[in-house]
């Protein structure tokens, strides 16, 4: 090959060789960043019920749901009559791109200070070869699961008299 066939083929070659370089590298980082939160998911995420909060069926009927489950609100919008809220504190692990956090819920009962849960969440965003897309976003556990532990806080029990 003469060697202006050899420039014009780096020119056509060079371009997708940088574009998988940096795909690569963008995907090895959050697949490295993604196995280092399922770690410390492993450790401390998700639901610690460590205690149960008895409720009437009538108060039952009136709390907040996730799909068919009993649910707790935020602080800021939970009812007067709600006997559980939370409120959640979010730590920063890693800024820029990818963006890590570690959220922490504390699920108080009204009138109290000691939790009746804590619910640890870890998030990865971003992290991805610069598009206009949104980004890629990772956390864990899953939202089902720890929907379903909060559910267990509450248990439902008739009044006797």
């Amino acid at each position: 090959m003469s060697t202006a066939g050899r420039v014009i083929a780096g020119i056509v070659v060079t371009p997708f060789v940088v574009l998988a370089v940096v795909i690569g590298g963008c995907e090895g980082r959050k697949a490295y960043y993604d196995r280092q939160l399922r770690e410390m998911c492993e450790k401390d995420g998700g639901a610690r019920i460590l205690r149960r909060v008895v409720v009437t069926p009538e108060q039952a009927a009136s709390l907040p749901r996730h799909g068919s489950l009993l649910s707790v609100s935020e602080k800021a919008s939970a009812k007067a009559t709600d006997p559980v809220y939370f409120t959640t504190t979010v730590v920063q692990l890693r800024a820029g791109s990818p963006e890590l956090a570690r959220s922490e819920s504390r699920y108080v009962m009204r009138g109290e200070d000691d939790p009746v849960a804590i619910v640890v969440f870890y998030s990865r965003r971003g992290g991805d070869p610069p598009t206009f897309a949104q980004p890629s976003s990772f956390s864990c556990p899953a939202g089902e699961t720890v929907a379903q532990q909060i559910a267990s806080i509450y248990r439902i029990e008739e009044r006797t008299r």
